[in-house]
């Protein structure tokens, strides 16, 4: 983060936009590395720490760890929207993220119990964390920089040279 702070205060800003984007990219990667793994073991590690009784939490985690995705990429454009001063956005986000989970969880905890739950709440965070910066103009850029970093796993090189710079950067 202070990278990225110090980034902004240059005069480059295609330096800042560089930052950021491979902040995004190493966010959602390591959130891949924490999703994927999680969506094919779960269920296996549910059962054997918690027997048969448990099995339905298994496919209940396979929803919910998506959701891990877009908090991170809510966490890193956290940080984009305090280097703009932005962060007022950050609290109508918040705000619209837990509306949208209050009436889904009304709407499908009735009748899919906690797949609706976990439903509900993927659907939130990437209403709150992703979407809401497509409606926002003034963050048109940063849309497209975290929905770039969704394909990161196709873009390692390109992850790699910007994680050089970044490290670059602080020494």
């Amino acid at each position: 983060f202070p990278s990225i702070i110090k980034a902004r205060k240059s005069k480059s800003n295609e330096n800042f936009e560089n930052m950021m984007q491979t902040f995004f990219d190493v966010m959602v990667g390591i959130s891949y590395l924490v999703v994927l793994p999680t969506v094919l073991l779960g269920p296996w590690v549910i059962r054997l720490l918690f027997g048969d009784a448990y099995s339905f939490a298994g496919n209940i985690l396979q929803i919910h760890i998506w959701a891990f995705i877009f908090v991170s990429l809510g966490v890193a454009r956290s940080r984009w929207l305090m280097t703009e001063n932005l962060t007022r956005f950050l609290m109508k986000t918040t705000i619209y993220g837990a509306v949208i989970n209050i009436l889904l969880n009304i709407i499908l905890i009735p009748r899919y119990a906690g797949i609706g739950a976990a439903w509900s709440t993927l659907i939130s965070y990437f209403g709150s964390a992703y979407l809401s910066t497509l409606l926002n103009k003034d963050l048109q850029n940063v849309f497209t920089q975290m929905s770039l970093s969704l394909f990161a796993p196709f873009r390692l090189g390109k992850i790699m040279t910007g994680l050089k710079d970044l490290l670059r950067a602080n020494q």
